[in-house]
């Protein structure tokens, strides 16, 4: 996820009664009712380096919005302070996320710098869903940052699947056969995604990144990945339609390669405890060093106490 500054740019209502003014209500009306009046696709980022995003190792979802009559084209993007930078925030579970707002021109940009790949899917929505979409997205970036990390409940994914949801009102996603990964909890799924990561597997543990794993939930809501979200959107559908019409790709890179570290929290357990077993045995074997030393010390005495003893009673015995 990106670190980006918060800036609020006008909402498409707004901007549709500052453009429109010259328009008839009637015009406007057939105009907001074509399918092509606004566009909502979902984006993919590819995943990062750690060490680049400590987030970013999982991916990045966000939604593009279009809108060609009023040559408005916006990138929404549910995200936050960057970890790696805010660290100790992060530690302290202080860290916020919020829905930003940005020309979709400008907001790649920083993901053509990392040459990191960026795949566009278009979303074959109703023209009344996309209209509710622009509006849902503006009135969240209006709310600005006022929600925990959460990697299940409130990451990218689930939060851009929800507001989607919304938009569709009381259309339905048709899914198809899900896959075999979601037999799993959302925690197992979320611990084989941070595989090769053992680390912030274990930091992702212990600062409660991993939401409440205690409730039951339904398979939508195992989609917590960008990667799950377009397996199974792409198969999925909205009134008989395809949810996803088409892909492309925003921009191009290079995937990273990942390897696993071979000092991982296993292997440092191991070696603490190796090190705990070395300090005990060197720790007795002092200790019995020195009960050693003190008993031949205190035999020295005895044998010294008993010779001067045994003077004594030879001087007294010649006297």
């Amino acid at each position: 996820m990106l670190k980006r500054i918060n800036v609020y740019l006008l909402t498409f209502i707004a901007s549709l009664s500052i453009f429109a003014h010259d328009i008839p209500e009637d015009s406007l009306a057939k105009l907001r009712q074509r399918d092509d009046f606004v566009t909502a696709s979902i984006c993919i980022a590819d995943p990062t380096d750690w060490h680049d995003d400590m987030l970013g190792v999982l991916g990045h979802a966000f939604i593009r919005l279009q809108c060609p009559t009023f040559d408005m084209d916006f990138c929404f993007s549910y995200e936050g302070q960057s970890a790696n930078e805010n660290f100790t925030e992060l530690i302290k579970g202080d860290l916020k996320m919020g829905m930003f707002s940005e020309r979709t021109q400008e907001y790649i940009k920083p993901y053509q710098r990392w040459n990191r790949t960026v795949r566009e899917y278009t979303l074959n929505l109703p023209p009344e869903a996309d209209l509710r979409l622009w509006e849902i997205m503006d009135k969240h970036v209006e709310e600005g940052i006022d929600l925990p990390l959460d990697l299940t409940e409130h990451g990218c994914t689930q939060t851009l699947i929800e507001y989607i949801t919304q938009a569709l009102d009381t259309t339905e996603i048709t899914y198809s056969e899900w896959p075999e990964e979601f037999k799993l909890s959302r925690e197992e799924i979320l611990d084989n995604e941070l595989e090769p990561y053992p680390w912030l597997r274990l930091l992702a543990k212990t600062l409660g990144m991993y939401g409440n794993f205690d409730q039951e939930c339904s398979n939508d809501e195992k989609i917590i990945l960008p990667r799950q979200m377009i397996d199974v959107w792409q198969k999925a559908k909205v009134n008989g339609k395809p949810l996803i019409s088409y892909k492309t790709d925003l921009t191009k890179g290079a995937k990273p390669e990942v390897e696993s570290p071979w000092f991982t929290p296993t292997v440092a357990l191991c070696l603490f405890i190796v090190l705990i077993v070395i300090i005990v045995v060197l720790v007795v074997r002092r200790r019995k060093a020195k009960a050693a030393k003190k008993a031949e010390e205190e035999a020295k005495k005895a044998e010294t106490s008993k010779h001067t003893k045994k003077s004594k009673s030879d001087k007294n015995g010649k006297r």
